[in-house]
């Protein structure tokens, strides 16, 4: 565990406008360090999403955070600092930190932020100092500095215009990067460490010193939980692939399956194709199961061709699954999958896969509705479940939980079946774009090269023929750019 392993890959100067401070610096070097000291203007638990995958590991090998940041008060309150009134200013700074605490939680949507760092400060892994001025409410602490140390003497620090807020990274702002064991840098991180050093021992004096109060630590003991709420999250879910597995999850797969499960597990993964939709709702359920118990999974996918390659996925994740597919023959399946959906008693969990068409199938619902215990289903490309004959037959089980995968959940020209979608699985929870995915290295960027291809006679003859069947069923489905009847769409799906 060395910073110096960080040397070829860390930036001299960085800008939020083409890079990534918290990829290219922050969560590196709390990867690798012990200690860790920041000063900064501003702080909220924006910081610890951003920071989040490096925190982890920081954690896990026993680091210790130090923080000194600035606290704005009105003038009313002002004077109680001015006075030196210990019960006043901790009350007044209860108020004011735990609001500003919610309030950064409530913009961000991410309650799990301030849950972590409330745990960490009840668990003593990070102490904060605040900084007031003593002659005027208005001017604050404001500098930006951050060190980082390892067990081997190395420090890397930075210091610049970026704030530890969730929004500051939007900002224009460029941050320098001083390595100890670089010829010449190590004077200037001496220097800013002596300035911070000053300032958290209160050698300011035009400010005053201020501790965390101890009736702020016990709001935030109230609010925190009993353990690392990311790294529990982190290694339940990579936890989840069977013995010898090489399966791990990635970050933004960890993040969507916190927002699954901030919603009830009910929602749709809008994530873009080859980014790991498959695997990332089985290590949904694997959470599912691991928190309510086992539970019968029902996978419905577009075409029997995906049913061999969800069985391979479920064998991946899950040790000796008992897996139905329930394709092509009935005979051959169906019995078999009523009778362990009949007699579920919850001591192994049942996987079946099979096609959107058997939604619509009566007998299939029934047996389905008849299963006992935990239910989720899986609806792969689920765009493909607001089709008509979908949408009059299928009854999802009022109990279950309901998991949509598709990088285009939005039907065209459909917002009735695009509607029914959502209301039956529920909202978007989570998006990963093919942008994001390739600006994050997750996919390779990739260029289209069209290719022009001659039809021959007969193909341009069943050409013109399909174009005069769309042309006589467009003039009967009206084309009002709603809706399109199935023999419409099938035609136009063929003459493509």
């Amino acid at each position: 565990m060395s910073l110096k392993d960080l040397d070829s890959v860390l930036p001299t100067n960085l800008s939020t406008g083409n890079s990534d401070p918290y990829k290219e610096i922050v969560i590196p070097c709390l990867k690798e360090a012990t200690i860790f000291h920041m000063g900064t203007g501003f702080f909220d638990s924006g910081w610890v999403d951003l920071a989040k995958e490096g925190l982890v590991e920081f954690i896990k090998h026993g680091g210790k955070m130090v923080l000194l940041t600035s606290v704005r008060v009105g003038e009313e309150e002002f004077e109680s600092f001015q006075k030196g009134e210990k019960a006043k200013t901790d009350k007044i700074l209860e108020d004011i930190l735990v609001k500003n605490a919610l309030d950064s939680v409530t913009k961000a949507g991410k309650e799990w932020t301030l849950n972590y760092l409330a745990w960490m400060v009840s668990q003593d892994i990070l102490d904060v100092h605040l900084l007031v001025h003593k002659t005027s409410a208005i001017n604050i602490y404001h500098p930006k500095v951050s060190f980082w140390y390892d067990s081997e003497g190395n420090t890397i620090c930075t210091n610049g215009s970026l704030n530890a807020t969730g929004n500051a990274i939007n900002n224009l702002e460029v941050l320098s990067v001083f390595c100890s064991w670089r010829l010449g840098e190590d004077r200037h991180i001496k220097s800013f460490e002596s300035i911070w050093k000053d300032d958290w021992e209160g050698k300011p004096e035009n400010y005053f010193l201020l501790e965390l109060p101890e009736i702020v630590k016990i709001d935030y003991k109230r609010m925190a939980s009993d353990k690392n709420p990311y790294e529990s999250l982190i290694s339940l879910v990579n936890g989840y692939a069977k013995s010898g597995s090489s399966i791990q999850a990635r970050d933004y797969q960890i993040e969507a399956i916190h927002a699954l499960k901030a919603n009830g597990y009910r929602g749709i993964l809008s994530m873009a194709t080859g980014t790991g939709k498959t695997f990332t709702s089985l290590l949904a359920v694997k959470q599912i199961i691991e928190e309510k118990g086992n539970s019968v999974v029902l996978v419905c996918v577009p075409q029997t061709t995906l049913i061999d390659q969800w069985e391979e996925a479920i064998d991946k994740v899950f040790d000796s699954p008992i897996i139905h597919k329930c394709a092509f023959n009935r005979n051959d399946w169906f019995s078999k999958l009523a009778c362990d959906l009949k007699f579920f008693d919850g001591s192994e969990s049942v996987f079946a896969i099979t096609t959107y068409g058997s939604l619509t199938d009566l007998k299939f619902q029934n047996a389905v509705q008849r299963a006992k215990g935990n239910f989720v289903y899986i609806f792969d490309e689920c765009h493909k479940l607001g089709t008509p004959k979908i949408m009059r037959t299928f009854k999802p089980r009022n109990d279950s939980y309901r998991i949509g995968l598709s990088a285009t959940p939005e039907r065209w020209f459909d917002e009735k079946g695009t509607s029914y979608i959502s209301a039956t699985i529920g909202p978007s929870v989570f998006e990963y774009s093919m942008e994001q995915a390739i600006q994050n290295q997750k996919l390779c960027p990739y260029n289209y090269h069209i290719i022009l291809s001659q039809l021959t006679n007969e193909e341009m003859a069943q050409f013109i023929s399909m174009s005069d069947k769309i042309a006589k069923l467009s003039k009967t489905d009206g084309l009002d750019g709603k809706s399109l009847s199935e023999d419409l769409k099938r035609a136009l799906e063929k003459r493509a």
